[in-house]
């Protein structure tokens, strides 16, 4: 009801009570709550009662939003009830570690946004971050992370035989590594056409991509996925040789390479090569042993060399399925 107004004669409109619900990481909703019983409407404040809102009347009991049709509460509630025992009897096959996944499924998909600059429904690591800038509404803001994100497409692809997790999971991966510089490498974050140009994070893309490529079992069905991002996973594998090799022993360190004309306050220091390492905290890489001139931590990193040999190795097995036998051959 509009502010001011009253439903029956002689009463008086009240301001109500409110209250601002605050889900971490989503726009603020504001409730108005009267408790009047002279049969007053609410008077709302005028920066909410010249917007869109909802009013309903509390006192009758539940309320029911259905869309699409016109439905009762009591239709409403046996068709909530139906989907949840349908959710529930997809947990029975994880026995004692159904409530893992409930917690991990819970956690992921409620990061599933759509934003318009990406093509497609991405996985943000939080609701929370983000690095775009200027963005025309709070709903636009997020980031997407490099190997976090591969991460939250392999715990989407969970579910074998569900094909809205597997869409998700397809969709969320391919924006991931679409998100690669002109450089070749996919990068740290990036958020609207921002990105890190100076470092990447461990590659893991072909690995996640070939465990769920031969979790869902689909074989050549899915090929068309791998077509689509192998060059660009060879590019950024081809990027890290070039870019991260430390001599004498040829070994894959971290780095952060310095870009003119990119304002990065991390760029080409220590900060910016343990960035790299996603694993940003991490006390391996106290202290300051950075090369400004070759860009490089001065650490031969195992974790990172042994990263990028899976990877190639990963990248071998998934170019040979999709005819690509000199690549594989190169990789191997």
């Amino acid at each position: 009801s509009r502010a001011g107004t009253t439903t029956e004669a002689g009463a008086e409109a009240s301001m109500p009570d409110s209250m601002t619900l605050a889900a971490h990481g989503l726009r603020s909703i504001d409730l108005f709550l009267s408790t009047s019983s002279t049969g007053s409407l609410i008077q709302l404040p005028s920066n909410v009662s010249q917007t869109p809102y909802l009013a309903a009347k509390l006192s009758t009991g539940s309320i029911a939003l259905c869309g699409g049709s016109a439905c009762n509460v009591e239709d409403a509630q046996k068709s909530l009830s139906a989907l949840r025992a349908a959710e529930l009897k997809r947990y029975e096959a994880y026995g004692a570690l159904a409530g893992v996944k409930m917690a991990v499924q819970a956690a992921v998909t409620w990061n599933v946004v759509f934003n318009p600059m990406e093509f497609g429904p991405i996985v943000p690591v939080s609701r929370a971050w983000s690095f775009a800038e200027g963005p025309a509404s709070a709903d636009w803001e997020y980031v997407l992370f490099d190997w976090d994100g591969f991460f939250g497409s392999y715990l989407l692809s969970v579910d074998q035989h569900d094909a809205v997790s597997k869409a998700l999971a397809w969709s969320n991966f391919i924006q991931v590594v679409k998100t690669k510089t002109s450089a070749g490498f996919v990068p740290n974050y990036s958020a609207g056409g921002v990105k890190s140009v100076d470092r990447t994070e461990p590659p893991v893309g072909a690995q996640t991509l070939e465990r769920m490529y031969k979790h869902y079992g689909s074989l050549h069905a899915d090929a068309w996925l791998i077509e689509l991002v192998f060059d660009d996973l060879v590019d950024w594998h081809q990027w890290f040789w070039s870019e991260r090799r430390l001599p004498p022993l040829n070994l894959i360190c971290l780095g952060s390479t310095s870009v003119p004309g990119r304002n990065d306050s991390n760029m080409n220091t220590m900060q910016g090569a343990r960035f790299e390492s996603g694993l940003d905290n991490s006390p391996m890489y106290d202290g300051d042993f950075f090369n400004e001139q070759t860009h490089q931590m001065q650490l031969y990193d195992v974790g990172m060399t042994s990263m990028w040999i899976a990877e190639a190795d990963a990248l071998a097995r998934l170019g040979r399925l999709i005819g690509r036998t000199a690549d594989a051959e190169a990789l191997e």
